[in-house]
């Protein structure tokens, strides 16, 4: 099965939020063992509960870390810890999701320099250092393996109303990040790849629609397809990204948007 992840671990950041959520529970859904990583010390309660009571159910593994993606040394603390352990269930590395990200809005005029730079300390670099440390330990295991990129239609458009200069510059560096990794490390049978999802809802959107109502419309309107996007519309694509069904798939952003970037 194309969409079988049995025997392989994939490493997930901003895993207990939002879409990272959901594409925890695809990955315990397809037969993967994952290894959680997100910014509180503890998972929340009811998103832990879904997530083991799925890898129960499953027969897989889950585990959960606090690491920061800006910080180096975390990551490779706890992706030492969490190779160790994949390795001695023979379930290695084999995937990651860097899906951990951050919106503030302000007009660009009035931007703060030191949240555009945390926008893109955490969206950029954040992605970029664990996917280095993730694909050194693809290399030293010989067995490759797909990172998966979570950026968004913002890299591509900006949306009238959404004052995110610096949302938008660093999702367009996240894209730029794929296609040059992915130029880096074919060689090494390690895949890389995105996905731009449009407006979803979660948690992120909700707050920025209470801050603007007036975006929900305008959301709307530029959706050829009807209703906002939900987390589990990201799943099968992240699915495919991650198994063997995209092994010749590299260097490519997927838009899941409901034809937002296909209208005017």
């Amino acid at each position: 099965m194309t969409s079988d992840l049995s025997g392989r671990t994939t490493v997930i950041t901003g895993a207990v939020g939002g879409l990272g959520f959901a594409l925890t529970l695809a990955i315990l859904q397809a037969g993967g063992d994952v290894v959680c990583l997100d910014l509180p010390l503890e998972p929340p309660r009811e998103a832990w509960v879904a997530i083991t009571t799925w890898a129960t159910k499953s027969n897989t593994v889950a585990t959960y870390h606090h690491c920061d993606v800006t910080n180096e040394e975390e990551i490779k603390a706890v992706l030492e810890k969490s190779q160790q352990s994949a390795q001695e269930r023979n379930h290695p590395i084999r995937g990651l999701i860097a899906g951990a990200g951050i919106q503030k809005m302000y007009d660009a005029m009035e931007f703060p320099v030191d949240a555009f730079r945390k926008i893109h300390d955490i969206n950029v670099t954040g992605s970029f250092l664990i996917a280095k440390h993730v694909a050194r330990i693809m290399r030293d295991t010989g067995l490759g393996g797909s990172i998966l990129l979570v950026a968004s239609i913002a890299g591509y458009v900006a949306s009238r109303g959404v004052h995110g200069a610096a949302y938008c510059a660093s999702k367009a560096a996240t894209h730029a990040l794929c296609r040059s990794l992915a130029t880096e490390w074919g060689t090494l049978g390690i895949r890389i790849n995105s996905l731009s999802p449009g407006p979803i809802k979660t948690d992120l959107l909700d707050a920025m629609l209470e801050e603007t109502p007036s975006l929900n419309a305008s959301f709307m309107a530029s959706n050829v397809l009807g209703p906002l996007g939900a987390p589990d519309d990201l799943q099968a694509a992240a699915i495919f990204f991650l198994g063997d069904g995209s092994s010749y798939v590299t260097g490519t952003d997927l838009l899941i948007d409901g034809g937002a970037c296909s209208s005017t």
